[in-house]
């Protein structure tokens, strides 16, 4: 009679509960259509603790009031995204609880609603992106996926933006998620063309994409359907671990990785790309072309892996590097950037010319040696020169090669071919302004310098497309070059009669007063900095020191010189 009894008081105390959830519930209702969802997710949390104890009917009812409830605080804005994840969970476990019972009152309401917490939450995402709010489309992105783990691509891009958000640790988990799961991307993008916009519409990469753009083509309300075939994004994944590992030094355990993804995708050639492009970054060269070399043999028409090899030959190689160029010329005819790495190639031995025609004197023998140096230099001009026209005429508007090709102009004593193109220009230069209020432009805020016996600094520059090698002199007005220098850009071109605007004296070492030149440099060129119409002084002196001085320096605002690390840094 006893254990009847206390059955009996168990059965009963089970009926209170439920009983108690159900009129919670109601309650709950009841403050959400009044307006009060804060109310009501207070009421949703005690009745959570009755939840164990609930049939599945009444369990589902709870997960779609919660919901409902909390996706009702994220449109009123009080932690939006937190709510939306947590309103999506609620559902989740809805759709889960009717799928087991085989009942589907809520279900359909509830996919609905979490198709449309998820758009929401990733067009919250891609917004953040387009402000460069990286960690917190990161963080977006990741969240869509935990919504639908199926989603890979969205862990991608979650991935793509912690990485840019300089987030490492984050993007490595991320990528490595990616990796277990084995994610390539590989697929196929749908595509159509929009009768009413005449605007070409993506639809997506999935097989209810294509259907419902196959629908709307019938249906005349699209025409012209395009299929885009969708890469792998292995290759770049695990180029990415391992770049993030080089990041944290561990470079053993990035070869590890990129050498255990070949292993397991022996025919991905993105991934031997991949691995050759870390032993780049490394400086590994002959490692670099062994792997290039390999993935050639399957892809012997590559033209940018052509290009690589010829940039990595030109270090060591310059023969080899010239068969690369053109090769990959070859194989892509309008390959701008390898007709200006074939003519920098060629012009790599005008630095050496410059530099014995810089330390030449006036005297007889040093005027027939110059005569010598000018020659081989033309012969050196005249073997770039196709190869930047070309280069030109691809690419008229690239400032790299106009400049190099006027340069070469100059030194030919083309005259009006240089003309021609210094007006072709101008007039792309007055279509776009290149340089601010200071007569400067430039990215880099650092530059290196070279120490110099005596605690003195030199920095490599081009003064109007000349190279030259300038001691960096705070103390010094102006810049400064010899007579040596401005005699050579006098024959050359590069220094017109105009540009000398008068005379000035000036005080040698020995206290003698010396008469020199004021000059204006067209252009002055350092580290990533150019700079016009600088005030320069000519020593009559031949030999007189190249100074870097206050006539430039000034349009630097503040600059600061880091002696242990041998560096300048511009405006901090």
């Amino acid at each position: 009679m006893k254990s009847k009894y206390v059955l009996l008081a168990s059965a009963l105390l089970i009926s209170v509960s439920t009983f108690a959830q159900k009129d919670q519930i109601k309650a709950a209702e009841k403050a959400l259509k009044s307006g009060n969802s804060a109310e009501a997710k207070s009421i949703l949390q005690q009745a959570e603790s009755l939840l164990s104890s609930a049939t599945d009917a009444e369990k589902a009812q709870y997960f779609f009031v919660k919901g409902n409830t909390l996706l009702d605080l994220a449109t009123k804005n009080i932690d939006a995204v937190k709510n939306q994840l947590e309103a999506a969970k609620a559902y989740q476990e809805l759709i889960a609880v009717e799928k087991v019972s085989g009942k589907s009152k809520y279900t359909s309401q509830a996919q609905t609603a979490v198709a449309e917490i998820k758009g929401k939450i990733l067009n919250s995402a891609v917004e953040d992106g387009t402000n460069k709010k990286y960690d917190e489309a990161a963080k977006k992105l990741y969240i869509v996926y935990e919504l639908d783990k199926t989603d890979l691509e969205k862990l991608y891009y979650a991935a793509s933006y912690a990485v840019n958000a300089q987030d490492y640790d984050t993007a490595l988990s991320y990528y490595e998620e990616l990796k277990s799961k084995n994610y390539s991307g590989e697929g196929m993008a749908y595509y159509a063309k929009n009768l009413l916009s005449e605007q070409e519409d993506y639809f997506g990469t999935t097989a209810e994409a294509k259907t419902e753009r196959d629908n709307k083509d019938k249906l005349k309300v699209y025409s012209d359907p395009r299929d885009e075939k969708i890469p792998s994004k292995r290759g770049e994944i695990y180029k990415n671990i391992a770049l993030i590992l080089l990041q944290k030094d561990k470079t053993e355990q990035a070869k590890t990785a990129l050498s255990d993804a070949r292993k397991a995708n022996p025919d991905d050639t993105s991934l031997i790309i991949s691995e050759a492009d870390l032993y780049l970054k490394l400086q590994d060269f002959a490692t670099y072309k062994k792997l290039v070399s390999e993935v050639l043999e399957k892809d012997p028409n590559n033209p940018d892996l052509l290009f690589n090899l010829g940039v990595v030959s030109s270090k060591t190689d310059a023969a080899s590097a010239e068969t690369y160029y053109k090769k990959a010329i070859e194989l892509k005819p309008d390959y701008v950037n390898a007709y200006l790495n074939l003519s920098i190639l060629k012009l790599e031995g005008e630095t050496k010319i410059v530099d014995e025609i810089n330390k030449l004197g006036t005297s007889e023998k040093d005027n027939k040696r110059y005569e010598v140096l000018k020659k081989q230099r033309e012969d050196i001009f005249k073997s770039a020169l196709p190869y930047l026209e070309k280069a030109n005429e691809l690419d008229p508007k690239n400032e790299d090669v106009a400049a190099t090709l006027l340069n070469v102009y100059g030194a030919l004593e083309m005259t009006d071919k240089k003309k021609a193109l210094k007006a072709k220009m101008g007039n792309y230069q007055n279509s776009s302004s290149v340089s601010n209020n200071n007569n400067l432009t430039g990215k880099s805020n650092i530059i290196k310098l070279n120490k110099k016996d005596g605690g003195t600094f030199e920095i490599p520059c081009k003064i109007n497309d000349i190279p030259m090698k300038l001691i960096f002199d705070t103390g010094a007005s102006d810049v400064s070059i010899s007579l040596t220098e401005a005699n050579f850009m006098l024959k050359n071109g590069q220094l017109l009669e105009t540009d000398i605007i008068g005379k000035q004296n000036y005080k040698i070492a020995n206290g003698a007063i010396e008469e020199g030149y004021i000059i204006v440099i067209r252009k002055l060129e350092f580290g990533d900095y150019t700079l016009t119409d600088i005030k320069a002084s000519v020593s009559k002196s031949l030999h007189a020191p190249l100074l870097l001085g206050q006539s430039a320096l000034s349009k630097l605002g503040k600059i600061t010189i880091d002696y242990d690390k041998d560096l300048l840094i511009i405006g901090k």
